[in-house]
């Protein structure tokens, strides 16, 4: 068999030949910015003393500075290369723009009296804030519930997680996520249950109307402690969620968790990507 095509083969085989990224939209959407919708969302002041907190840093433009750093450990290309269509140079320019625009003060008390968390953010925010390594090397989504959690790229600086939950199921196990993190989101609302660590449904949204159509949005997240999400829509029909075995082409919408890698000590575990391909 000549070489050329035992390489082609090879390349083929082992997915190094690359996809071209979907081109941009023309009728790009304008993202939405707010605290994400689950029980750990944080508001978007909190987050950054959060960030702060755990990065010793008192200067919230350093801090904002620092994210954006890690946003942009990705090139335009590798974004777009999982965005289909929707993250493009400019979203990710406006998320930069947006993050360094906050108007928040620093409040080193902030997340300690747990104003602009929610009550279960509040009760489990320290557990992972001395040292998250064995947690996470055994409980981490992807390590723990992988076939809901395909890490989609991975740099030094942030993760980006595909999370998908099959129709009428529940995730593989329960799981917790170490980061402070946030979402792009490119779907509508839809019928999921979110199960706390206790059993309790701590969130439940109503059925996809079949009518509502999809929105960016980008939320901001803190760690999370035990719990699995349940999809109550019996298709995949409803946009947002996208099958871990195609992602990222991910037409019919995405939910993309973006990990922040913050501290080497506590949050830099080694690459995670290979856990499940």
């Amino acid at each position: 068999m000549p070489r050329v095509l035992v390489l082609s083969l090879l390349l083929l085989a082992t997915g190094a030949l690359a996809k071209p990224a979907l081109r941009a939209r023309d009728d790009a959407p304008v993202p939405q910015f707010s605290a994400d919708r689950y029980p750990t969302g944080v508001d978007g002041c909190a987050w950054l003393n959060w960030i702060a907190d755990r990065t010793h840093e008192d200067d919230l433009t350093v801090v904002k500075a620092g994210i954006n750093t890690r946003i942009n450990s990705m090139s335009t290309s590798e974004w777009e290369g999982i965005g289909n269509g929707i993250i493009t140079s400019d979203l990710i320019t406006t998320i930069n723009e947006y993050i360094t625009g906050m108007e928040c003060e620093r409040d080193a008390t902030m997340v300690a009296r747990c104003e602009g968390l929610s009550d279960v953010g509040c009760q489990f925010k320290d557990f992972a804030s001395d040292d998250s390594t064995v947690i996470f090397n055994k409980t981490d989504g992807a390590v723990a519930s992988p076939p809901n959690h395909k890490v989609v790229f991975e740099t030094d600086e942030i993760r980006v997680i595909d999370v998908y939950c099959p129709p009428s199921s529940l995730e593989l196990a329960f799981h917790t996520h170490t980061r402070l993190s946030f979402w792009i989101s490119w779907g509508t609302s839809r019928g999921e249950r979110y199960w706390g660590y206790n059993g309790t449904a701590l969130f439940d949204d109503d059925l996809w109307d079949g009518k509502e159509g999809n929105s960016l949005k980008v939320m901001w997240n803190g760690p999370e402690w035990f719990h699995m999400i349940e999809e109550k829509e019996t298709d995949n029909l409803a946009p947002g969620n996208c099958d871990s075995d195609l992602a990222p082409e991910c037409p019919n919408g995405f939910k993309y968790r973006v990990e922040l890698k913050l501290d080497d000590a506590l949050e830099h575990h080694g690459y995670s990507w290979v856990r499940y391909q």
